[in-house]
């Protein structure tokens, strides 16, 4: 063979190019070694897996209700008169005790003086009255008249200064000023709102209770009270439980007292009140997402010895994203969570990933072990 074609040859060879002769041999050899490198795949479906522990696991009922401030006085206006000055505005804190508004009360405080000389002429006409009784110059209706004038200006001039003494308003309280009714220089009628203050150092929630849940809760029970729009969690304590149910809903009004020195949360905020019901020790907790609907009942993928396959299981008590298996499957149970719903009834499968489950999740959700 000649130089040019043993190089057209080679080049061919190195290409894969099968020609007549001299690289046959070659390019089975390559072959052989490309069909030896792929590896042949696998018939096993991959899923996800859950390994179940035993966990003690408490069942919530969420009451859904609203705050409200545990005290809440409107201070009205108790005689007429021109607003003279204030000494509050809007979301300042009053003490109790604090005066609030004065009203102009010097009509009155005139007038209980011209009462205060009445009641002395009514008083000494009396005492001559009975002087002139006891010489006959006057009958005992005459000293009768005398004695009821003077009780009527005494009462006359006793209300007179007790309108004086409420011209000067206080708190009853101590809280915030929600609301400012009048200002200065406004004009006040007897029962006219002044002021509204609230106390939010305490927090009452009110909701409803059904009828069901009534056995799991009383007086003096500590409830667990989350405000979502602040994402804030405290504790609460029933101060009361109705008596009569609202025969709309079937529910008793219960209220709720919980802490909130720093104010954070408001009045007419939304609140949920978790209150515990029925406790299971070792109970099996699976995520919702596991059990499958069938027609037969729930049921779920149990992986043994690499194979998946449908068993039947009871559902008990659930909370959240999650329920408690009663029957079917016991501790340490391998139970199918992704990949669950491509399965056929039985399957061999390859667990591509495994975690415990599920007491740690169900913590971690609420920031607390039940």
């Amino acid at each position: 063979m000649r130089r040019g074609q043993g190089e057209r040859l080679l080049l061919a060879c190195l290409l894969g190019v099968s020609l007549a002769s001299g690289c046959g041999g070659k390019k089975e050899g390559v072959d052989k070694a490309k069909a030896a490198s792929v590896e042949p795949k696998s018939s096993r479906t991959p899923v996800e897996t859950i390994k179940i522990d035993a966990v003690d696991f408490t069942q919530l009922v969420r009451l859904t209700g609203e705050t409200e401030a545990n005290e809440s006085i409107t201070v009205s206006a108790e005689i007429p008169g021109l607003v003279l000055e204030t000494n509050f505005e809007e979301g300042a804190t009053v003490e109790a005790g604090q005066w609030l508004a004065r009203i102009d009360a010097r009509i009155d405080r005139a007038r209980a003086v011209q009462l205060e000389e009445n009641l002395r002429q009514s008083e000494l006409d009396h005492l001559r009255a009975v002087e002139l009784e006891k010489k006959g110059l006057a009958t005992t209706s005459d000293v009768e008249r005398a004695r009821m004038v003077v009780a009527n200006n005494r009462s006359t001039l006793n209300m007179t200064r007790m309108g004086v003494g409420k011209s000067s308003m206080s708190a009853p309280i101590r809280g915030v000023v929600d609301k400012k009714y009048m200002h200065k220089g406004e004009y006040a009628n007897p029962g006219q709102p002044l002021v509204r203050i609230v106390n939010l150092e305490t927090i009452v929630v009110r909701a409803g209770l059904p009828e069901s849940q009534l056995r799991h809760v009383r007086e003096g029970t500590r409830l667990r009270v989350e405000v979502p729009a602040l994402e804030l969690v405290r504790e609460g304590v029933v101060r009361r439980v109705g008596a009569q149910a609202n025969t709309k809903n079937r529910t008793f009004p219960v209220e709720v007292v919980v802490e909130n020195e720093d104010r954070a949360v408001r009045a007419g905020m939304r609140a949920i009140v978790e209150m515990p019901t029925q406790r299971i020790e070792d109970a099996l907790l699976v995520p919702r997402e596991v059990v499958l609907d069938t027609p037969k009942g729930p049921m779920v993928y149990v992986v043994e010895g690499g194979v998946a396959s449908r068993k039947e299981v009871k559902l008990g008590p659930d909370r959240d994203d999650y329920v408690v298996l009663v029957a079917g499957v016991g501790v340490g149970a391998e139970i199918v969570r992704v990949g669950q719903h491509s399965l056929p009834r039985s399957a061999e499968v390859e667990v591509v990933g495994s975690s415990a489950c599920c007491g740690e999740a169900l913590k971690g959700e609420k920031g607390e072990a039940q």
